[in-house]
């Protein structure tokens, strides 16, 4: 398609003209361009042209560079280097190309060298022979198919010329179009008559512009130098001056102007990027610092308790944040993983400990109940702490979660113990342990959360449970709150036996080992009963001599013998072991060596002197594991056989008549051993009516001696009673028992009391009956309380139970007589007990006192009551 378009008249001086005109015409344009040497400035004197073809002597300078390495310019990012950052990414590569790293060499790397080589060779031979084939079958196939052979071939054959001279013409006119609105800029007159309308229309004139950046940098430079902007690097204008400036042509001057403006916009907005830069550091300045100080409170706080002794690791997973252990290292796997909490710093720098799993803090609280007379109880409770704040020492924060762990894993052992000791009075629930704590005090171990500070907020039945707790006993307060330290140290103790235990391991075994057994609740109770098993012998040992010499027996006493617990706890030493085995010889902590003392079996002996020629030792060993108490009484040989001298033999001497020997041990020996306080009581109490029986026939027969009536007394089968061989109705028996014991003699004592003849029972010493569970039911019908009295008779039948406290021992004289007329017998009865002695209140205020004036009375008859009396 052809251009149609009117072509402009070619201006004079461009194109073909004169020599000189040709030779202006192509110097301006070189100027402008900057291809040669800038004319010189007016009213200056023309060199000789001989002196500007002069060579320089040196090398050509090197060309001056557009800006400065520290110009304020835009520049594009650059572009990473394609060389290997270090030798990990130098290893990766060689990878990836199936190199191993080890195996590189010099050779290696010079033989795939090589053959990278060879076989780059190879492929350019082939792609040459492949040229060269693809080249002959073209020419072969324009050879074979010059000519076309029909009238259609011809005409595609000339379409297609068309084309291609359409799209050279089309090109042409676009690149007129291109030049043409380039020179719009600097010659509109002569670029309108060659550019087309449509680019008029659409672009614009003087829209695109062109010129030599070199000789515009140094425009840039001459115009920022005169305007005061400064000199460039070098202290050089740029080589160009004023006039040369001026005569430079419009473009290139407007570039230079571009430049200059560009280079101010650039400095502008570096200005303002600064000034935003000072005010972003006057910010991260103010941020830093409070970060400094939260970062500075919360590291005081970490390092405060590392150097307490807390031991601090990471948190697995998450290697920038701390944990901080506060639990045992013995506990169970369970509790042993709650014992870590993460340090989480909060907005005002305090450490935060993350309790989420452990829990509420809550603490082991040990409840003591007494049941008084009437019914009523009295109750001490160990103190429950106050819960911290959020805003505590982490210390303080620490020792609470601590002790939380601590009450959990006590609470969990206790659990395991309790179930363990059902035959010891001890019962578990869903949330409580109950145990005897002695004669009528039961022990209740709870764990309960802690108290919120007191603020103005709190409920009415917090304030009331708080006041219930501060109106306990003082004196069961404090004895609740020993036992609940008791429970902790015994489970710290036994957390240092397991640690001792893992030290030294067992021979190797196919078998898991056990959990470890702790016990806490078995020695509180075994020391318990033994602390009653001292108090409750001791009163009725009391109670006994002091019946005994209110009858005129002055000679009885008792004797207890107790080693001190302080003997049993070795002493500690400060000295630091030299090496581990003299570290695992050391002597143990005061706390170690008192527990070790209460876990050990404990003993203590009484001695019970009746007279001179009876002695009895009864001895107590209590033992935590198994929990039970033995009781040993040995029969002592009188007193007067133990003296030294006695007992050394002469060689020379004659033997001597055998040391005398413990009445009782031919006539009432006791048993090889006991196993209840009752069972001792018992034999006691009997072996003191067969003293009492043995010294009353003393006196029946030296009456008989002194009066000469003839009449032989004896003593009883049992040895608790004497009786007169010729009357089978005269008989005097002494018991000993509590006084609320009812025998078959008093019911015989009330009917003749009442006035009527009984026929006596023959055997009737031995059928007494135990009153004191009627007794009990008696008190529990009137405190209306069941439940307690359930547990007290659970606790008093219990075959190794000293919880109970013994019924007060009562001495009773039974006297019978026979009816002058009939086969029946009177009887009558004198009762001493500790009470009535110190009251000096008799049942008959006309007889004496003593027990020497009842037993004459009744052997001569005296006593007996008269014969109205006897009669309905």
């Amino acid at each position: 398609m052809a251009d149609n378009r009117a072509r402009p008249a070619a201006r004079p001086g461009v194109g073909a003209g004169t020599g000189a005109a040709a030779g202006a015409g192509t110097a301006a344009p070189n100027r402008a361009a900057g291809l040669g040497p800038p004319p010189p400035p007016p009213g200056s004197q023309q060199q000789p042209q001989q002196q500007s073809q002069v060579t320089p002597l040196g090398p050509p300078p090197p060309p001056r560079q557009l800006f400065g390495k520290r110009d304020a310019v835009f520049r594009p990012w650059p572009l990473p280097s394609k060389q290997p950052a270090n030798i990990g990414e130098f290893v990766q590569r060689l990878k990836f190309q199936g190199i191993d790293f080890r195996d590189l060499n010099e050779d290696t790397l010079r033989e795939q060298i090589e053959k990278e080589k060879a076989e780059e060779a190879k492929g350019e031979q082939k792609k040459k022979e492949s040229t060269k084939t693809v080249a002959s079958t073209d020419v072969k196939r324009n050879t074979s198919h010059d000519r076309p052979r029909g009238l259609q071939e011809m005409i595609a054959k000339r379409d297609e010329i068309l084309m291609s001279l359409e799209a050279a013409v089309q090109s042409g006119l676009i690149a007129v179009d291109f030049v043409s609105l380039l020179l719009s800029k600097d010659r509109p007159t002569q670029a309108l008559q060659t550019l087309s309308p449509i680019v008029r229309d659409k672009a614009g004139i003087g829209t695109l512009s062109a010129g030599r950046i070199a000789n515009a940098a140094q425009a840039a430079r001459a115009i920022q130098s005169q305007s005061g902007g400064g000199f460039s690097a070098g202290g050089n204008t740029g080589g160009l001056s004023a006039a040369e400036v001026q005569a430079l042509d419009e473009t290139t001057r407007f570039n230079a102007q571009r430049l200059v403006e560009h280079k101010l916009e650039c400095v502008g907005w570096q200005l303002l990027a600064m000034d935003r830069a000072s005010e972003v550091l006057q910010v991260g300045r103010k941020r830093l610092r409070a970060e400094m100080r939260r970062e500075e409170r919360y590291w005081a706080e970490v390092l405060a308790v590392r150097d307490k002794g807390w031991t601090l690791s990471r948190m697995p997973g998450q290697r920038r944040v701390l944990r901080v252990k506060f639990g045992f290292a013995e506990s169970a796997p369970d509790l042993r993983a709650l014992s870590f909490a993460p340090l989480q710093r909060v907005k005002n720098g305090q450490v935060a400990l993350d309790l989420s799993a452990l829990g509420a803090p809550s603490a082991i609280v040990l409840t003591l109940k007494k049941t008084v007379a009437g019914g009523k109880e009295v109750i001490g409770r160990s103190p429950l702490a106050t819960r911290l704040p959020d805003s505590a020492s982490l210390e303080a924060r620490l020792l609470e979660a601590r002790n939380t762990v601590h009450a959990k894993e006590l609470w969990r052992e206790l659990g395991r113990e309790a179930r363990t000791m059902i035959a010891h009075g001890v019962a578990f629930y869903d949330d409580a342990i109950v145990f005897p704590a002695g004669a009528g005090i039961e022990g209740i171990i709870t764990i309960e959360p802690l108290y919120h500070r007191p603020s103005a907020n709190v409920s009415a039945a917090e304030k009331a449970k708080r006041d219930a707790d501060a109106t306990h006993d003082p004196q069961l307060n404090d004895m609740a709150t020993g036992l609940a330290t008791s429970l902790q140290l015994f489970l710290a103790h036994g957390h240092r036996d397991h640690y001792r235990q893992r030290s030294s391991p067992p021979p190797p075994s196919d078998s898991t080992p056990p959990p470890p057994i702790y016990y806490m609740l078995r020695p509180i109770v075994a020391n318990l009963k033994y602390e009653k098993g001292i108090e409750h012998i001791a009163g009725y040992l009391s109670d006994v001599c002091g019946i005994l010499h209110g009858v005129g027996l002055e000679g009885s006493c008792f004797t207890l013998y107790e080693r001190p617990l302080s003997m049993s706890i070795p002493p500690t030493s400060t000295a630091k072991p030299q090496n581990q085995q003299n570290q695992q010889q050391h002597a143990p902590s005061a706390s170690e060596g008192l527990c070790n003392a209460f876990l050990a079996p404990r003993e203590f002996s009484f001695e019970y002197t009746i007279n001179d020629q009876v002695r009895i030792l009864v001895r107590c060993r209590t033992t935590v594991a198994p929990l039970k108490a033995q009781y040993l009484v040995q029969l002592l040989p009188p007193a007067s056989s133990s003296s030294p001298s006695s007992s050394v033999p002469t060689p020379l001497a004659p033997p001597g008549p055998p040391p005398p020997k413990n009445p009782l041990v031919d006539v009432f020996p006791p048993a090889d051993n006991y196993g209840t306080l009752r069972d001792v009581l018992d034999y006691l109490s009997k072996a003191t009516s067969h003293v009492l029986a043995a010294h009353a026939r003393k006196l029946a027969c030296q009456w008989e001696d002194r009066s000469g009536m003839g009449a032989v007394w004896s003593t009883s089968v049992d040895g608790m009673e004497i009786l007169q061989k010729k009357n089978a109705f005269a008989r005097v028996r002494f018991s000993l028992v509590p006084h609320t014991t009812m025998t078959a003699l008093d019911t015989l004592v009330a009917l003749t009391e009442g006035r009527d003849p009984v026929v006596p029972i023959e055997n009737d010493k031995d059928n007494f009956i135990d009153g004191s569970e009627e007794l009990a039911d008696a008190q529990s019908s009137e405190a209306g309380d069941a439940e307690n009295n359930a547990q007290d008779t659970e606790n008093a039948r219990n075959v190794d139970s000293p919880m109970v406290h013994p019924s007060p021992p009562e001495l009773r004289v039974y006297a019978s007589w026979s009816m002058d007329d009939t086969e029946t017998a009177v009887y009558r009865k004198w009762v001493w007990s500790a009470s009535s002695l110190a009251e000096k209140s008799i049942d008959d205020a006309n007889d004496a006192n003593d027990l020497e004036s009842v037993v004459i009375g009744c052997v001569s008859g005296k006593l007996k009551p008269p014969a109205e009396s006897n009669s309905r």
